[in-house]
């Protein structure tokens, strides 16, 4: 976990093999298609649906 000079915190999680890093930018790509970006920055940060 790292804080940004404006405060918010950055939780990063290692992509794994090159393969994974594609599917886990097409589900991101997905999601922001789907959603309203505060919506998408919720889900996706700490705390949020994605991090359980």
């Amino acid at each position: 976990m790292t804080r940004r000079d404006d405060g918010t915190e950055v939780l990063r999680e290692p992509a794994g093999p090159p393969l994974h890093a594609g599917d886990l930018l097409a589900q991101v790509r997905a999601e922001l298609e789907r959603v309203d970006p505060e919506t998408f920055l919720a889900d996706w940060s700490a705390g949020g649906r994605a991090a359980s």
